[in-house]
């Protein structure tokens, strides 16, 4: 894997606590590794601009937390139901 990508992943996983990851169902869990590996990827791809991407676009820890929020909401409901 890039530097670049191993480094988010792992900067991603700092920030998480590991009761992040053991709430929930297996399927929580594989979902949010999902959600920080796909940011990891898009925030490698803005080196490569314009390769990349046509234009710039931050993506950002904010974007980060909105994909656990909602991952967190389904599951949440999901498990009421």
């Amino acid at each position: 894997a890039p530097p670049g990508l191993k480094k988010n992943l792992l900067r991603t996983f700092e920030n998480w606590t590991p009761d992040e990851f053991s709430k929930g169902s297996v399927a929580r869990s594989q979902t949010l590794f999902v959600l920080a590996w796909f940011h990891a990827i898009i925030q490698e791809r803005r080196k490569y601009i314009p390769q990349g991407w046509t234009k710039f676009y931050e993506f950002s820890q904010a974007d980060l937390r909105a994909g656990y929020e909602i991952i967190h909401r389904l599951t949440e409901r999901a498990a009421r139901q």
